[in-house]
This record gives structure tokens, sequence and C-alpha cells, in this order.
């Protein structure tokens, strides 16, 4: 944890994912993936933000939901990814739902797994329109979503 600062680039990534995959959890640890919230590379802030859910840092998210306005479309779906772990599930699903219409293929599709894993039946209405997106990514999400919602739809009405 002392060197990660020395780190850059890839080299940075994969410390940070290490971080949070890390069975030891503390504050210090806890501090140094906030303090890379705010890195200029939006790929080191995307694995910031991954690195906290895996650490089930689930009381972030005012730190967290001002980085779904950023600029880069890796950072929005880290931002969403975490909103589906740390949200209650009417929260997220709106967040969820206010994602879809963004111009960026990459946000779309974030939104659409996690409306999947969320596995909310009154997302299939929002979801639907995706399965005939231009991007094939966006299409596949989409679909998986859906089927995932209804396998789990049907699982919920069995005995």
């Amino acid at each position: 944890l002392e060197h990660i600062h020395e780190y850059s680039g890839s080299r940075l990534r994969g410390a940070v994912f290490g971080v949070g995959w890390s069975p030891k959890k503390d504050d210090k640890q806890k501090n140094l993936l906030l303090s890379l919230l705010g890195h200029s590379e939006p790929l080191v802030i995307a694995e910031a933000i991954d690195a906290l859910r895996h650490s089930d840092y689930g009381d972030l998210w005012p730190r967290i939901e001002p980085l779904l306005r950023h600029e880069s479309p890796y950072v929005i779906g880290a931002a969403l990814r975490y909103a589906r772990f740390a949200l209650p599930p009417e929260q997220a699903l709106q967040i969820l739902k206010d994602a879809l219409p963004n111009p960026d293929s990459i946000v779309r599709q974030n939104a659409l797994d996690e409306l999947g894993d969320l596995g909310d039946r009154r997302a299939l209405e929002f979801i639907r329109p995706f399965c005939d997106d231009p991007d094939p990514d966006v299409r596949q999400a989409a679909n998986t979503a859906y089927e995932t919602i209804a396998e789990v739809s049907k699982e919920r009405e069995q005995p």
C-alpha cells in the first residue's frame, strides 16, 4: 500500500484490483481507494470504485454518486455497478433506468448488465428497446438481462 502511488498505468490498475480483492480490510486500504477517486486516469478511478465494491464498502454512495456524471463511460459504468451493490433495489432500479439513454454504448451495456443482476421484473419494459440497439454488445447485454430476469421470475413463482 505504501508504494502504490509510485505506480502508473496498468501496473497501478493491477495493484488497485489486488487491494480490492484482498481479504484484509482496514481504514488505510479504504482511504487509499477513496484517494484514487480523484485520479487523472479514468480507468484507475473505475478500478478504485470496483475495489471499494469488492471490499464491501457499501456506505460510500455519497462519494460515488457524483461520478455518474464523469466524462468517462468506464467511470460511469463502475459507478452503476456500485449503485446496484450499495443501494436499496428501488433506488438502484431508478439510477440504472436513468442511465439507459446515455449515448455511450459502454454506459448502456453496464446499466443493462446491472438491471439483469438486479432481477426486478419491472425492468423488462426498460430493457426491451435495447434488444434492437445498434451496438452488438448492448444488444447482447439487453438479451442477457431480459433472459436473466425472466428466469429469476420463473424461479420466484415456483413453490
